[in-house]
């Protein structure tokens, strides 16, 4: 978290299964610190893909990732949470552009 804190970065990739915490707690730990990074959370075998898309949408509200990994999805989350990251300044950079 220390490390989060003082440097930026524009995704934040975790797994929900993790010794210490589960991946939904460790995603509300970042909210409350406002660690101002886009969040998506992945998960493997063991979890009923159901009630893992619930759980995500009620707690989590971020993205998901299912092992093993599409590498066009994963692709193209990323890409989406950069985008995502960047928005002010790519909307600043656009408008001056066109003025």
């Amino acid at each position: 978290f220390e490390l989060l804190g003082r440097r930026p970065y524009f995704l934040i990739l975790t797994d929900i299964a993790m010794p210490e915490m589960d991946g939904y707690e460790f995603v509300s730990a970042l909210r409350q610190k406002n660690i101002n990074s886009e969040l998506s959370l992945m998960t493997g075998f063991g979890y009923n893909p159901r009630h893992t898309l619930i759980k995500i949408k009620r707690v989590a509200r971020c993205a998901l990732f299912f092992k093993p990994f599409d590498k066009y999805k994963l692709a193209e989350g990323i890409q989406k949470s950069w985008i995502q990251y960047h928005r002010e300044f790519l909307e600043v950079a656009f408008s001056e552009h066109l003025v």
